[in-house]
């Protein structure tokens, strides 16, 4: 699937809502471009790690995230 394609479903763009900074939209559709990025055999390994920053970055001063990730 295409970036262009992948921006413009309801569940891509209700998440983007949420995001605040310019720093986690970038971060965010970097995620994307490396889901998309289809000749890259590492895709899925590199869009899963930025996710996984990505939600650390938003959920960090969050208490109840930081209770469960331990």
């Amino acid at each position: 699937m295409k970036l262009k394609k992948l921006l413009q479903h309801d569940f891509v763009i209700e998440f983007g809502s949420h995001l605040v900074t310019e720093f986690e939209d970038k971060l965010f559709v970097g995620a994307l471009r490396n889901f998309c990025s289809y000749q890259n055999p590492l895709r899925f390994n590199n869009f899963a790690f930025a996710m996984r920053e990505l939600l650390r970055h938003e959920f960090w001063g969050d208490a109840h995230f930081l209770r469960f990730a331990r």
